[in-house]
């Protein structure tokens, strides 16, 4: 079962492009960075990223398998800016 926030933000939030673009340095360090990583970005397509200040799907998918190719994973939910739910034990229903 999801945790869902009081207020509902979660349901008109949006993903910065620069956000994600930043999260790996520039563009031109996230194109090199994926190029070494064999992950297919093209420089114009980071550019087009930050100019829009959106990231297609297939182009988050991309940035998250990176994101966990070196180690610093991408953590959509603290780029988004909502809080993280706090974890709690999961409690099964006593029949």
């Amino acid at each position: 079962m999801l945790a869902a926030w009081p207020d509902n933000r979660c349901m008109n939030t949006q993903l910065s492009g620069r956000a994600l673009v930043g999260h790996f340095g520039s563009a031109s360090e996230l194109h090199q960075l994926a190029a070494r990583h064999g992950i297919k970005l093209s420089y114009f397509q980071v550019r087009k990223w930050l100019d829009r200040d959106r990231v297609s799907a297939t182009g988050l998918v991309a940035l998250l398998q990176l994101g966990e190719r070196i180690g610093h994973p991408v953590n959509v939910i603290k780029l988004l800016g909502l809080p993280v739910a706090e974890t709690a034990p999961i409690r099964m229903p006593e029949w």
